[in-house]
């Protein structure tokens, strides 16, 4: 594991600040826009992105797209900080008349309430992000449940005390790592005891507060879908697809996924899986310039009614900032999982077929316009060079009471000049 990842469950004495809107560089002084045509030196680490997760609600599309003592002690988000505390988290965990047993856990996929849009597990990861933010005493917290349990409808799934707050992310079968970043342009921080932000560009002091984004590892996610009766059996439901050609009907057809497939391909065995990565970004309070911004992996083998349930998405990455994240920094703890996926797989256990290894591969993504600019590193689809297919700047002109981006059309090169991959991942 890398120095600057941490795994929540273990011991964090420091709290951790998020981002703010007075930093003294802007994030555009530290990204490369792509699209400009120009064989620039490429910035590292300082890209700008877009990201909020769907999947945290019910149901929802996957491609529209996610008694305790009165001490004031302040709520870090680590699981071990809970068992430590002054108020003996641990032994009244022992002494409670409910199950001492130590069981795991994952969030808690029912609604918030009936009818709610929101799952209990997405609202509890909500209230540890904001605790964390403002760094609320333990008092605050329980007051904060009270007052929400208030206002929420009769016979809510919302726990009302500290206690049962906290004992809530002792279990977790998913522990959550940490990943530092810089405060002033989002750089990927290797090892936080670093006083200096690693990118070149920046410099800056970094802050014994640093920031910080999560990770949920995914092969614990991977591992813990398989242990459920009937899941690998789902899985080969995929395989009659692939008895014709020239009938597009989902991803098996296309041609991607067959060259994955064909020729005694990786996507030919029944243990093996693939993925499509979903990322966009919404603000958490309307007031507030905080946003919220999931990845989330879709497994594509399973039947579509299936792959869109809130039960079988996956989280890799949560980011909470008043800034855009950076996608070289987001991005990088789950190419590092699926770098290893792909190539050593993961055990798993099926009580349909016993053990076995399986690997998975990433396939596509799905984001809107302005995401897929932010994931890709280019300039806006309202920016000068922005066209995917040609380098012809364009220009701004006037329409009604706003502005819009126009191509007027060039007799001598109407097409053109044509854009390559090699220069566009070059400029990327």
């Amino acid at each position: 594991m890398e120095q600057n990842e941490e795994v929540i469950t273990e011991e964090e004495p420091e709290s951790h600040g998020f981002s703010s809107d007075n930093a003294s560089l802007e994030e555009d002084n530290f990204d490369h826009n792509v699209h400009n045509g120009s064989d620039s030196e490429t910035n590292i680490d300082g890209v700008d992105i877009k990201t909020w997760v769907e999947s945290c609600y019910i149901e929802r599309d996957f491609n529209l797209n996610l008694s305790d003592d009165e001490e004031d002690n302040d709520l870090y988000f680590d699981c071990e900080d809970f068992l430590e505390e002054d108020f003996q988290l641990k032994e009244d965990l022992q002494d409670e008349s409910i199950s001492t047993e130590e069981q795991e856990t994952e969030f808690d996929n029912k609604e918030l309430y009936s009818g709610s849009s929101i799952t209990v597990g997405a609202f509890m990861l909500l209230l540890a992000l904001f605790t964390s933010k403002f760094n609320l005493t333990g008092e605050a917290i329980e007051m904060l449940l009270t007052l929400i349990g208030t206002i929420l409808p009769h016979g809510h799934n919302l726990c009302s005390t500290l206690y049962a707050f906290k004992k809530y992310f002792t279990h977790l079968k998913n522990p959550l790592v940490k990943h530092y970043y810089c405060f002033f342009c989002c750089a990927y921080v290797e090892d936080k005891t670093n006083r200096k932000c690693p990118n070149k560009h920046c410099g800056k002091d970094l802050p014994t507060n640093m920031n910080y984004f999560l990770e949920v590892p995914i092969l614990n996610q991977i591992q813990n879908l398989f242990s459920q009766e009937g899941f690998h059996s789902k899985l080969q439901e995929r395989f009659p697809y692939f008895q014709s050609t020239g009938v597009y009907r989902d991803i098996y057809d296309g041609s991607i996924y067959r060259s994955f497939y064909n020729n005694s391909g990786p996507l030919s065995s029944p243990n093996n899986i693939s993925f499509t990565m979903n990322t966009d970004g919404a603000p958490v309070f309307k007031s507030s310039k905080m946003s919220l911004w999931p990845i989330y992996l879709m497994i594509n083998e399973l039947p579509y009614k299936m792959r869109i349930k809130n039960e079988n998405m996956i989280i890799a990455g949560l980011w909470f900032d008043s800034k855009k994240p950076a996608m070289n920094t987001l991005l990088k703890p789950l190419l590092h999982s699926m770098e290893l996926f792909h190539t050593e797989g993961v055990e798993c256990y099926s009580p349909d077929i016993g053990s076995f290894n399986c690997k998975g591969y990433l396939l596509a993504g799905t984001a809107d316009l302005p995401a897929r600019c932010l994931l890709c590193n280019s300039i806006q689809y309202n920016g000068s060079y922005s066209c995917w297919k040609c380098l012809q700047p364009g220009e701004t002109a006037s329409v009604g009471k706003g502005h819009a981006h126009v191509y007027p059309f060039q007799m001598e090169c109407p097409k053109g000049p044509p854009r390559t991959n090699d220069q566009t991942l070059k400029d990327a």
